[in-house]
Parts: structure tokens; sequence; C-alpha cells
């Protein structure tokens, strides 16, 4: 297979940092609403069975919604910490990033596994002032820093995927 481009990132607290603000940027607002949009819906499921004074399933449907806000901001949080705490991160692993006609390969140089993902697979790819997010879905992703490609550069990159999955990729400024 021909090699299209070749990235080798540092994953550093910085990086990973900016990655946060990033994602908190990009999908707070329907965590938010998502968030909104459950409480009244289980509010108005307790506000109906206190009035047919169904206590006991009212009391469940409670206790439902002590879970969803547990889950809902506690879990979130423990992952970016586990993340954030992670070897990758608090040693500044570096991974090295292949890219292919349909797929790319990473590469932690460490540990030296890797991992091969089709394009197809990837839900979003925004390409950001620095970096290139490639999400594998709305709460995983790859950081590859554009400044850090040893063959190709980032605008090859941002027009390559611009032409081939335009439906995927997004630049944001």
């Amino acid at each position: 297979m021909k090699i299209l481009f070749k990235n080798v990132t540092k994953y550093s607290e910085e990086n990973y940092n900016q990655f946060l603000d990033f994602h908190a940027s990009k999908f707070g607002l329907k965590n938010l609403l998502y968030f909104i949009f459950v409480t009244l819906f289980l509010l108005w499921f307790i506000y109906l069975e206190i009035k047919e004074n169904a206590f006991f399933f009212a009391f469940i449907i409670f206790l439902g919604l002590i879970l969803f806000y547990f889950f809902y901001y506690f879990k979130p949080q423990k992952e970016a910490q586990k993340s954030y705490n992670s070897p990758q991160i608090q040693e500044e692993e570096s991974f090295s990033f292949i890219f292919y006609e349909h797929e790319f390969k990473i590469t932690s140089l460490k540990e030296k596994k890797s991992v091969i993902v089709v394009y197809n697979e990837l839900y979003k790819i925004f390409d950001t002032e620095n970096f290139f997010y490639f999400y594998l879905d709305d709460t995983h992703s790859y950081i590859i820093d554009k400044k850090s490609f040893v063959k190709g550069n980032s605008n090859e990159v941002s027009e390559y995927f611009k032409r081939h999955y335009f439906f995927k990729y997004k630049k944001v400024k």
C-alpha cells in the first residue's frame, strides 16, 4: 500500500487539554440539551405518579433520576480524568500515524502496538488550527498534531479529506 502521509504526534498534557476544550465547545451544548430534556421528562413522570398517588413509582423514577445524574455527570469526568492520568499523556507517549488511501495505522512508538482504522468507520474529522481530531464516535478520538508531519503536510491532509470524505470532514476556526 502506498503511504500518503505520515505523522508522529506526542500526546502531552497541553495537547490533551486543548482537545478537552475543543470537545467541550463542540459537544457541550448538545449534551446539556440532552440532560435538560431527560430531566424534564423524568420530572414529568414523577409529577404524574404523585398526582395519581402512586408514591412508590414516583420514588422509583426519582431513583432513576438520581442514577441518571450520577452517570451523566460523574462517569464522563471519571473517564476524562482516567485518560488524563494515563501513561500515554503523563509520559508524553508518541504515536505514529500512517495514512493510506482508505485507512490509517496508529502505532504506539513505546509499546510497538498498532491499530488500523478505516476512514469510513470514523464518526467525524475535525480540522482545527493546530490539530486534526479523528473521532471514532462522539466520545473517543485520536489527536493528530499538524506540525508533526514527516511525510506530506497538514494542508495536503486537509485537502485529501475534504475531497474524499467531505461528509465527515469539518474545518473549525
